[in-house]
């Protein structure tokens, strides 16, 4: 596999050790500045930390890890996929069993709704798959196509490197929707988005159970999740604007990570034996 497209950076958190005292062991604090939140949509979260949050609320058609230091994409909602011969049409066949948060059954036609939908609404996530793959509101009806009930393909313009091809897949535009409760809220031909903003119904580890702008978002795990349960049953973020304030409450074990300090903040906060910097791998 071709990696050459994959561009390695150091996501730096910082992390109380000890945690706080106020709070369950099972939840974990994250202090931010949420002013950057404007909606939980996956076909229209863009920014770096709203995607975050928003990835724990969906399964994608695939994901990243890292694997021995290389990001390289995996197996999500797609267990598997095929190539054709000349490059440019990708099958993938939807894993199986796999329930959504409310319980409804995840099939191949919640994943092509899904995939259509940012090209539908002209989202600004969509850019990937209309500049670089040449699918747009035309043509998007022949280019993803649903084959049966656990099978999507994709034609692409152009036969790209399936590392970029996957890459670009593992955005978060592919997080799936629950096609039925979605257009149960639809309004104005919006497909749902509006009620999709500070709700979430999706397949993946969290589900959405409050947001209160510039205040709360709260997650809670997901019964349902295919996948191992989380070893966290909630996360918080609290809206903490000031990275000096976030710095401050972390030292007191208010929050247990601190997500915007500054360097000089940081380099300050790690002289605190109580506090941990962690480092996890990100791509751009």
């Amino acid at each position: 596999m071709k990696r050459s497209f994959m561009l390695i950076f150091l996501m730096v958190l910082i992390v109380a050790a000890t945690g706080f005292a106020a709070t369950p062991k099972d939840t974990l604090v994250i202090g931010a500045n949420t002013g950057i939140f404007i909606t939980m949509d996956p076909a229209v979260a863009y920014e770096v930390f709203p995607n975050k949050i928003v990835a724990a609320l969906y399964a994608q058609l695939v994901k990243l890890e890292a694997i021995e230091g290389v990001i390289v994409p995996v197996p999500d909602i797609a267990e598997s996929w095929e190539i054709s011969e000349d490059g440019l049409t990708y099958t993938f066949n939807i894993r199986k069993g796999v329930k959504f948060s409310n319980g409804d059954p995840l099939t191949a036609d919640d994943v092509l709704f899904s995939l259509k939908r940012p090209i539908v609404l002209e989202s600004v996530s969509a850019w990937f798959l209309v500049d670089i793959f040449g699918i747009n509101k035309d043509n998007v009806d022949e280019k993803i196509k649903m084959i049966d009930d656990y099978t999507v393909s994709i034609t692409l313009n152009a036969p790209y490197a399936e590392n970029i091809t996957l890459g670009i897949l593992s955005n978060m535009f592919t997080g799936i929707v629950n096609k039925d409760v979605v257009l149960e809220h639809e309004v104005d031909g919006d497909l749902g988005g509006a009620w999709l903003t500070d709700h979430s119904a999706g397949a993946g580890p969290y589900v959405l159970v409050q947001w209160e702008r510039n205040n709360v978002i709260l997650l809670e795990a997901n019964p349902n999740y295919y996948g191992n349960q989380p070893p966290l049953k909630r996360i918080m973020v609290r809206d903490i604007p000031e990275a000096s304030n976030q710095r401050l409450l972390l030292e007191r074990g208010d929050i247990d990570v601190a997500w915007d300090l500054t360097p000089q903040l940081l380099e300050e906060a790690k002289r605190n034996p109580d506090i941990v910097e962690v480092k996890v791998p990100g791509h751009s």
